[in-house]
């Protein structure tokens, strides 16, 4: 992340500081070989990736892994702003990461909302209205649900079990029945 260039090469690993693109360098940042203990006859190394945010190299060749420190290789400071760099977020932070991803993929014309709905009111009838009343007074007073033994000695038939989970299920014949109910308080009052 620094700019430290890495090169493999047989048993040994060089490093060179990011100058040495520019300029040639008398001698390397730093050298390691594998060793014997390590080293099996004609071992060598196949892949070499430096860690991000770490100041640590791995070594991975025919004999297995190795790591090694290289001072200076890694990035001291985390930008957390940058796209799914940041090695410390948490799940939270690494969804809205994905998320602003995804809408960075959008187009504008995508996501434009249109102008004639925007400002519109909803026309909606007398008898919606009743629906939504209903609806919101149901819920906000909403009974406690009793909770039934399953077994009342004969009583457990299938149909009362169905009966008392319908209690509070709003459809068109109890709509119906409500209204109803209505009318008639109102001309028992009326008269």
């Amino acid at each position: 992340q620094t700019g430290i260039l890495g090169i493999g090469h047989g048993r040994h690993a060089t490093f060179y500081k990011p100058s040495a693109l520019q300029t040639k360098e008398k001698e390397a940042y730093m050298h390691h070989t594998i060793p014997d203990s390590v080293a099996r006859a004609g071992a060598s190394i196949e892949t070499l990736r430096f860690r991000p945010f770490q100041d640590v190299c791995g070594l991975g060749h025919s004999a297995g892994i190795s790591s090694l420190v290289i001072p200076g290789s890694g990035e001291p400071n985390i930008d957390g702003m940058e796209y799914n760099t940041n090695p410390y977020q948490d799940t939270k932070q690494r969804r809205e990461a994905e998320v602003r991803a995804l809408l960075d993929k959008l187009s504008p014309d995508m996501i434009a909302l249109d102008p004639d709905v925007v400002g519109s009111m909803e026309e909606t009838g007398m008898r919606l209205e009743r629906v939504r009343a209903m609806q919101e007074e149901a819920n906000a007073n909403p009974q406690d649900p009793k909770k039934h033994k399953k077994k009342k000695r004969g009583r457990s038939k299938i149909r009362t079990q169905l009966r008392r989970k319908q209690t509070n299920v709003v459809d068109a014949n109890s709509i119906k029945l409500r209204e109803a109910l209505e009318k008639e308080r109102a001309a028992r009052e009326d008269g």
